[in-house]
């Protein structure tokens, strides 16, 4: 059984994103898609042709892209969003699919909405993730209402006790990514491999109901505990359909 939809990060290996593509290209045929690492607002607005060439799209893979973890929302809406804005415009040339972004601030949610619309970029490509400070659930019916997309963050719910958002209603509908990764062991991502018994029955259910053609990221950040990871993701997807009471 091979892992369909399967996506890598962009930083698997020191290196660019170009470097990183590249690498994932020749050495991890599995993978189709690499999701563009934009975590730090400023170093990635200097990103010039040697980190995101033109040859990127040449390789074959589908790309999506992580918006930045310190998007200036204290200085406002326009602050924030004109960071997002240059990212979306520098990253064109990979025709990106969809992009996760961190929660901003609820009385944002739908200027946001408003703005990526604007910028060519329907809601629904916009996918929302669950973070340690906001589980969902606080911002669910502006989710659904104004129509984003959402990133599961599966290692995110179990790390942090996010069992009311894996019961949310209609979750799995708005659901087109999940990030998978080893959840409570000592390191943030660590390989799947540091799952608990219970960490692997939860992320089973969660493979179980999400939507067939949904994103499976291993948001692993070095090469072999991705590798240990995958091999830990197809056996997870061949796993018995989980009960409603390993939620709990």
């Amino acid at each position: 059984m091979s892992v369909s939809n399967l996506a890598a990060p962009s930083f698997l290996w020191p290196g660019t994103v170009a470097e990183n593509c590249r690498w994932i290209a020749q050495r991890l045929p599995e993978v189709s898609e690499v999701g563009v690492c934009l975590f730090e607002s400023e170093a990635c607005l200097a990103y010039g042709e040697a980190d995101l060439p033109a040859w990127l799209p040449e390789t074959g893979l589908r790309f999506h892209l992580h918006l930045p973890l310190d998007l200036p929302w204290e200085r406002g809406f326009d602050a924030g969003f004109a960071v997002i804005r240059k990212l979306l415009e520098k990253c064109a040339r990979l025709s990106p699919w969809a992009a996760v972004l961190h929660p901003p601030p609820p009385d944002m949610l739908a200027a946001a909405a408003r703005a990526f619309e604007a910028a060519g970029w329907a809601p629904g490509r916009v996918l929302i993730e669950n973070v340690k400070d906001c589980d969902l659930t606080e911002i669910w019916p502006q989710i659904s209402r104004l129509g984003f997309g959402v990133c599961l963050d599966v290692g995110h719910a179990l790390k942090y006790g996010q069992d009311a958002a894996l019961a949310l209603p209609g979750l799995f509908r708005h659901t087109r990514m999940l990030h998978l990764h080893g959840a409570g062991a000592q390191f943030s991502h660590a390989s799947m491999l540091q799952l608990s018994e219970r960490g692997q029955n939860v992320t089973a259910g969660v493979l179980a109901q999400a939507k067939e053609d949904a994103v499976k990221m291993i948001e692993v950040f070095d090469p072999e505990g991705y590798r240990e990871s995958a091999v830990v993701l197809e056996g997870l997807l061949c796993a018995p359909k989980l009960d409603t009471e390993a939620f709990c």
